[in-house]
């Protein structure tokens, strides 16, 4: 599989054993994560719009069909695993997906208990036993956008709103209860279209 043509996805150069272990030698990006930077824009009260939201979600899904067509999915899609190319860079700021952790991945197929997912940013197949596949990454990315949607409204200084675990939801839902997650369409109001604030909540 070559992924060399994706410029959203970093590439794997080669892949070697060495003491004990094994090594991935991936392309270097200089850049910042997608995490550090929400957390420092919403700390100075400049959280992002719609335009940000989308110059970051868009190429993102670009890629993530490349690669799902191939038969990869990602598994651990979050703020963290997403650099955002620093200014002056062969296309600055554009975001790159890294960290598709075939290491993990493989654990992962031998066991639930040690599929890597972050709170919040996980998919119900993913803690439970449903089937995994391109649905589970799509799901996440929703999860994302919820995330930036959060964040929408923030003031410096003040909490964040929180997702809620997934085996909540879960079980509110099973109970014909509400679901507990706040919804974007409030989390997000006034910073977002109606349309996409729905399409989020739709994830």
């Amino acid at each position: 599989m070559d992924f060399r043509d994706v410029s959203n996805i970093v590439i794997c150069r080669d892949v070697f054993r060495e003491n004990g272990t094994a090594y991935i030698v991936m392309d270097y990006v200089d850049g910042h994560s997608l995490g550090a930077l929400l957390a420092r824009r919403e700390s100075s009260g400049a959280p992002f719009d719609q335009r940000e939201m989308l110059a970051v979600v868009l190429p993102l899904l670009a890629a993530l069909k490349r690669v799902h067509a191939a038969g990869v999915p990602h598994r651990d899609i979050k703020p963290s695993n997403i650099l955002i190319r620093r200014t002056g860079a062969r296309e600055a700021d554009r975001p790159v997906l890294i960290d598709f952790g075939a290491a993990k991945q493989a654990v992962a197929d031998r066991t639930r208990s040690f599929a890597p997912y972050t709170e919040g940013l996980v998919a119900p197949e993913q803690v439970g036993d449903g089937r995994l596949g391109p649905w589970t990454d799509i799901y996440v990315v929703g999860a994302l956008m919820w995330r930036i949607g959060a964040g929408a409204n923030q003031r410096s200084g003040s909490a964040l709103i929180q997702p809620v675990k997934v085996e909540v939801r879960m079980m509110a839902i099973m109970r014909g209860e509400p679901d507990p997650m706040v919804p974007t369409q409030n989390a997000g109001a006034g910073k977002f279209s109606t349309s996409i604030l729905k399409a989020i909540d739709r994830f």
